[in-house]
């Protein structure tokens, strides 16, 4: 079977990426041919093919600023070679993969994966009216058509029936998984403990407006703690800088820029606590990383993963503000059993729940047989 994944395929696209490098790998294992088509952007820089996997790139063009992932080469490598493809995946919404299988008929071979773009948070703001005119005109005709519909978690089930109106009979719902195998964990007593640790895009939706009031009122309470922030700007930099000058936190606070390979697993290895107060999360990559590292972790109440998290113990779930968010740190912090035992309870989640092989093989079963048959 010849399976094509459409996306940008970019560190900067955070943790779709991976998700997406994890199971073009198992696919090609299986004997699957996988094609991964992805437009560029400028300022992106490639994220790693993985064996066996071929990546067909485009460039982008005018129109790529207004509509996501456009590109007539796309559009004209689809149709020329449709007739050998078996499988499109196309990974989020509000963009032009949407439209390419729309103007060439292809529901009926797609598959959809949501990414938490349907979380009323993608609605805030100047584009909640584009949205809603692209929802009423195009989308939600769309996604009834689509053969399925991925989702990660039980919220976005929620997400996409209040879209819908419906709950549709195309979804399947299966999380993000992480190859648990792929690092030895970091003990707790081995761990810079006063040292919090931010890996993402600074992007709004992230909660950095959150995480740096929640700094400032955990420094008062214990002025040793430093917070490392890592990860491309994607909006949020300047407010940063700003927040820390302001209230005299830079002592406290170092943005690092894009980490990648060592430099990162250095990072996830030798730091403290993972902080994540974010507004809106799919089903947390990160999140997957910092547990499969043995690193205790601080997350909102507003990533898929929580539910999971809470039932198992695996991390500090907060309400989403600085006051709640502050508070969970610090228990985290001056709290020496409880630092001891997330470590554990996350690796128990991951090693039941979601290991990478597992949920590739459910993603396999569940979704792609389907266009077998």
């Amino acid at each position: 079977m010849i399976i094509c994944h459409i996306l940008t395929y970019s560190y900067e696209n955070g943790g779709t990426s991976q998700v997406v490098s994890d199971l073009a790998s198992f696919q090609t294992e299986k004997g699957d041919e996988v094609r991964i088509l992805s437009t560029e952007l400028q300022g992106h820089s490639r994220f790693p093919v993985p064996p066996g996997v071929e990546l067909i790139t485009f460039k982008p063009e005018t129109m790529t600023r207004v509509i996501p992932l456009y590109s007539s080469a796309l559009y004209d490598y689809v149709e020329a070679n449709d007739k050998d493809i078996d499988v499109y995946h196309l990974h989020c919404l509000w963009n032009y993969g949407e439209m390419l299988v729309d103007k060439l008929h292809l529901h009926e071979k797609t598959v959809v994966t949501i990414h938490g773009s349907l979380h009323p948070y993608t609605f805030r703001g100047l584009v909640y009216y584009k949205r809603l005119v692209y929802s009423k005109w195009f989308q939600k005709n769309f996604l009834n058509k689509v053969k399925i519909i991925h989702l990660l978690h039980e919220g976005e089930v929620k997400d996409v029936t209040d879209y819908l109106g419906h709950r549709p009979d195309n979804l399947v719902v299966i999380p993000n998984g992480i190859d648990i195998h792929a690092v030895i964990p970091t003990p707790p007593d081995k761990r810079r403990r006063n040292e919090l640790l931010y890996i993402g895009r600074l992007h709004h939706k992230k909660g950095l407006d959150i995480l740096m009031p929640a700094l400032k009122k955990i420094v008062k309470a214990r002025p040793d703690v430093r917070l490392l922030i890592a990860g491309p700007d994607d909006g949020m930099l300047e407010y940063i800088q700003e927040f820390t000058e302001q209230n005299h936190l830079e002592k406290h606070v170092e943005v690092l820029g894009t980490v990648t390979g060592e430099t990162k697993s250095d990072l996830f290895n030798q730091a403290g606590i993972f902080v994540l107060p974010t507004y809106s999360e799919g089903f947390s990559l990160a999140v997957l990383e910092a547990l499969m590292y043995g690193m205790p972790a601080v997350v909102s109440d507003q990533t898929g993963l929580s539910p999971h998290l809470e039932n198992y113990g695996a991390a500090m779930v907060t309400a989403l503000s600085a006051d709640a968010y502050a508070e969970g740190v610090l228990k985290v912090l001056n709290d020496p059993e409880l630092y001891e035992q997330l470590p554990g309870n996350g690796r128990r989640l991951l090693e039941e729940k979601l290991e990478k092989t597992q949920v590739c093989s459910e993603v396999n079963h569940q979704i792609y047989d389907k266009f077998r048959s």
